[in-house]
């Protein structure tokens, strides 16, 4: 089927499998590095913390926050959108 004979609606449920597919698909490959680090480290008798989402805001922004109380509210400002970070 060509894309001038698809509706909107089509398209759009296409593209959002193809999405889903390949968000699935990063989400697995991704886990299994981090489980892949996390093996590699206890060999090597090295404690391993999986941060996720709130150290790649921290690392993504730059932002100096030392504390877990401030990596979720900086979380929690960059899901709203409106965060601000000191930039030495």
């Amino acid at each position: 089927m060509s894309t001038a004979s698809r509706t909107l609606k089509q398209v759009a449920y296409q593209q959002l499998k193809e999405f889903l597919f390949i968000a699935l698909y990063l989400w697995a490959v991704f886990g299994l590095l981090v489980m892949f680090k996390s093996v590699v480290l206890a060999e090597h008798h090295i404690d391993f913390a999986y941060h996720g989402f709130a150290r790649l805001i921290r690392v993504a922004y730059g932002c100096d926050t030392p504390s877990l109380k401030r990596i979720a509210f900086t979380v929690n400002l960059a899901r709203r959108g409106n965060i601000s970070c000191r930039y030495d």
